[in-house]
């Protein structure tokens, strides 16, 4: 009997065995499948989110059209038409203007990657007038519709200016920025 109750020992200490052995081996089954799982949502969502991007980016391009034409005929106004608005805001200013030169500067160093060159002019405009009429006349400058900045401006009173509002001169250097072809 002794001998018999020996291998039932045994055989459970085995079946004990086997059974621990197997819970470990189904769990790093279980451990495994999980891994794979999360890697597999991971990559989903990886793929969800450059699509997601994808999908925004070509909606920005699509909703920027008109945007992006608005500030393209911006730039594509020519060297007459840049001269015609700068003396239209004089003279909605009240302002005497004369431009003097329109010169050509070095590009800007950012240029687009496809599509025609920005090419930038500074125009000298010299003007006369009060001297509320000559600030609202930089003020009209600087609102062009146009890729245009008011780089420098000089103010000064005409020596012996009778009038009480007085005589104003003013120097300004405009750049403007165009696609239009410039020739130096």
């Amino acid at each position: 009997m002794q001998k018999g109750l020996t291998y039932i020992a045994w055989a459970s200490a085995f079946i004990a065995l086997i059974s621990c052995v197997a819970v470990v081996y189904f769990a790093q089954i279980i451990v495994n499948k999980e891994a794979e799982h999360a890697d597999a949502r991971r990559q989903a969502d990886a793929a969800t989110t450059r699509e997601s991007a994808r999908i925004r980016a070509g909606a920005l391009v699509r909703d920027t059209v008109p945007a992006r034409g608005e500030l393209e005929s911006y730039l594509q106004a020519d060297v007459i038409e840049i001269v015609e608005l700068i003396k239209a805001a004089g003279k909605s200013a009240g302002v005497s203007l004369q431009l003097s030169s329109a010169l050509p500067e070095s590009p800007p160093a950012m240029q687009p990657v496809s599509g025609p060159s920005v090419n930038a002019i500074g125009f000298v405009v010299q003007g006369q007038g009060s001297f509320s009429s000559l600030m609202h006349a930089e003020r009209l400058f600087e609102s062009l519709p146009l890729a245009a900045s008011v780089d420098r401006l000089d103010i000064s009173r005409t020596p012996g200016s009778r009038s009480s509002s007085g005589d104003w001169n003013m120097n300004v250097y405009i750049r403007v920025l165009t696609t239009a072809p410039i020739s130096s």
